[in-house]
């Protein structure tokens, strides 16, 4: 009997090696051919093709003879399969394969000078956010996540809200839920783009649907207080808040333990609210809730104190208005502005101010000029708004003088004159304001109600650039790059490019892109 099960072993053995021989796949891939070299190499190495058994030895072999021919899929398989026995080979043939543009390659070579991994790797970060960047470049969405992390702590390069921002969006476009999660955290908190607290809930609950458990947390916290599109739901809240804490987000515990102590969505339960609670100190060694509460008692306190104290302030304000006081006429305005201690009203707001701009205010001229631009608080009038604007411009208002300027540059109101603007864009250009030294610095550089002056075109985008007008940022470095107002120097036009770029200004980015910067 034993024989016999020998024999059949063997004969099974035998017939399984004919097969093999007779594969197309190793008929190519023996005769030289790459890319089957690396399929096959693929097969053995996972285990998953027909006929063809797990064998790592094999996937060495084969993934080397395509890896040696160039084909960079193979080579980067082959690093990975290589990180362990000879991590030194293993960055060779990274490298071969991420300097031909293979993503993945790309992403382990980062995430190696990332962790300083393998013999001879030093960690890194400089190299890991490049190599981070071409992968990311090339669509590779867990780079782009891993940028925008960085980018958003400063981890290896300079901290930069806008840049966080442009990766976790393209990130998220993928599908890439905490992308998405921290897009949400970005616009809820106007973290390198304009707050929205809509964006925000829209893509909380994108991420939160696909069960993503930071962002069931947040968008049930936003239901808790609702948004301009979307009412508070307490029920929601409720709903969204449990789906994360059932998926094990430990942060949500506390949460959830006071929906049921305070009876938001759901009946009140103490039992339940201790068990939530009960888990929150568990999973951060009984410090979160106790911490939180007592936190929260000390933010109470401080805020009741700053209330307090702006109470006292607004009512020697109000006090002073209805004296008479001009500025504190204005400072009343922007309280029913910004609705501060008071019901928002932009009707009183405009009022208050009115009243402050009659009696020569240069801020209240130049706000009462932004009320009849835009229409708040009283029907929108551009013959007062530029009235008002030349009113504080005349007091020397350097926003009010910039928004004169672009009046007679768009001809709002007024005659085209590109003369005049250049003039208010001059004054307000020399007090300082960065916008009006960018415009005059184009007014220069075209030739538009001055004579062409590349020099004077320079000085001014420098002086607009040195303040972080990333516009100007970039024409600056065109200057530099062209030799245009100043003697050529690509360094220089580098450092200038590059800021903008950083800020997130497109034109800046695409040229950086296009120099290879």
């Amino acid at each position: 009997m034993k024989k016999l099960l020998y024999f059949l072993l063997c004969v099974a053995s035998v017939s399984a090696s004919a097969q093999m021989a007779r594969n197309p796949l190793l008929i190519k891939a023996e005769n030289g051919n790459a890319i089957s070299q690396f399929n096959l190499g693929y097969c053995f190495d996972k285990g998953s093709c027909s006929g063809i058994p797990q064998n790592k030895e094999e996937a060495i072999k084969w993934y080397t003879k395509s890896a040696e021919q160039g084909f960079e899929k193979a080579q980067n398989n082959l690093a990975l399969l290589l990180m362990k026995s000879d991590p030194e080979k293993a960055l060779y043939w990274l490298k071969e394969s991420a300097e031909q543009g293979n993503q993945k390659a790309q992403y382990n070579l980062a995430n190696s000078y990332k962790n300083g991994r393998g013999r001879g790797v030093v960690k890194n970060d400089s190299l890991a956010v490049y190599w981070y960047t071409k992968a990311a470049e090339r669509g590779h969405e867990e780079s782009q996540y891993i940028l925008g992390n960085s980018y958003r702590k400063g981890d290896g390069v300079v901290q930069n809200d806008y840049l966080a921002v442009f990766w976790y969006r393209k990130a998220a476009k993928r599908g890439h839920l905490m992308s998405m999660y921290y897009m949400g955290m970005a616009y809820e908190k106007g973290s390198g783009v304009k707050k929205d607290a809509d964006a925000a809930f829209k893509m909380y609950r994108r991420a939160a649907r696909l069960g993503e458990s930071n962002s069931q947390l947040a968008l049930g916290q936003l239901y808790k207080i609702g948004t301009e599109k979307h009412p508070a739901d307490s029920n929601a809240a409720f709903v969204w808040i449990r789906k994360s804490a059932e998926h094990g987000n430990s942060s949500a515990y506390g949460v959830l333990g006071r929906c049921y102590q305070n009876a938001i969505g759901v009946p009140k339960n103490d039992s339940l609210a201790a068990y939530w609670f009960e888990k929150a100190e568990n999973a951060d060694g009984g410090k979160s809730v106790s911490v939180s509460r007592t936190g929260a008692d000390k933010r109470l306190a401080a805020k009741e104190r700053r209330m307090k104290n702006d109470s006292i302030e607004l009512a020697r304000i109000i006090e002073e208005a209805h004296g008479g006081e001009a500025s504190a006429q204005y400072e009343l305005s922007k309280h029913y502005k910004s609705g501060a201690g008071v019901l928002k009203s932009d009707s009183l707001a405009f009022h208050w101010c009115k009243k402050a701009a009659e009696q020569g205010n240069a801020k209240a001229q130049f706000a009462l000029g932004v009320s009849y631009e835009k229409g708040e608080g009283v029907a929108r009038d551009i013959s007062s708004s530029r009235y008002w604007y030349l009113k504080a411009a005349e007091q020397g208002n350097a926003k009010a003088q910039f928004n004169i300027g672009n009046y007679y540059r768009r001809g709002d109101g007024v005659p085209q004159n590109d003369s005049i603007a250049a003039y208010w864009y001059r004054k307000a250009a020399e007090q300082g304001n960065a916008k009006a030294q960018y415009n005059l610095a184009n007014r220069y550089k075209k030739g538009e109600g001055v004579a062409q002056d590349y020099s004077l075109a320079f000085y001014w985008y420098q002086k607009a650039a040195k303040q972080g007008h990333e516009m100007a940022q970039y024409n600056l470095g065109r200057c530099y790059m062209e030799g245009k107002g100043v003697e050529k120097d690509v360094e220089e036009a580098k450092v200038w490019i590059s800021r903008s770029a950083k800020k997130g200004y497109d034109k800046a980015i695409e040229y950086a892109k296009k120099q290879g910067w």
